[in-house]
């Protein structure tokens, strides 16, 4: 059995009262070592932070939901040679709940009371490169052999996802791959919160290369 490497993308957010203290976002991202030896670095070593949030940057209806301002973070997969890989997204904190909920919404943890606190989006967008080449983002159903066009590279854990030659929906075989994840992060309404205690926004989430 070959060991595991990992990547932890660190900070939190809190939540108390009428204010938010530091805010980020926690994964954990990990990949299994092959021949190939493909390694993953994050930039910045993968920490996302949003500074600080008051109330006020909060949505002013308590009934609605926050959009925090988009992230992005640099990834690099470096491999000993050409190889065609897939990536394969978990959500650790799947069993806590998202808001809103669906299989592309990743959980932010959940508050005192057990009601989710948010949700992420994780997409690797348009601006992939591979062996010094723009390629496209293509998904397959988990269990399935047919790739199919993922226009926007968003993470959905139905789904592994890969890298083709634009307009194509073969997966390439490459030495290098390189890009921008863009994260999406979503505060759920506050009156479906607890604001007497503190909230610790908690999102958790593996990605595993898959040798193909």
């Amino acid at each position: 059995m070959h060991p595991s490497k990992s990547l932890t993308l660190g900070c939190l957010m809190l939540l108390a009262g009428n204010a938010l203290g530091a805010a980020s976002v926690d994964l954990s991202i990990s990949a299994t070592t092959h021949p190939a030896a493909c390694d993953i670095r994050l930039d910045n070593g993968g920490k996302v932070d949003y500074g600080t949030l008051q109330h006020g940057d909060l949505n002013p209806d308590s009934s609605r939901e926050t959009l925090l301002p988009p992230r992005t973070i640099g990834w690099q997969i470096n491999c000993g040679y050409a190889v065609p890989i897939a990536l394969q997204w978990t959500d650790n904190h799947q069993a806590y709940g998202s808001h809103p909920h669906g299989p592309h919404y990743f959980s932010m943890g959940k508050d005192a009371r057990g009601a989710p606190i948010g949700s992420m989006e994780l997409f690797y967008g348009d601006a992939t490169v591979a062996d010094g080449h723009t390629v496209a983002a293509i998904s397959r159903p988990l269990g399935s052999d047919n790739w199919i066009a993922n226009l926007d590279g968003i993470v959905d854990n139905r789904f592994v996802l890969a890298f083709a030659a634009p307009g194509t929906a073969l997966v390439g075989a490459f030495a290098s791959y390189s890009g921008q994840l863009s994260l999406t992060t979503r505060i759920a309404p506050l009156d479906s919160l607890d604001r007497t205690r503190v909230i610790q926004l908690d999102g958790s989430a593996t990605v595993e290369i898959i040798y193909l």
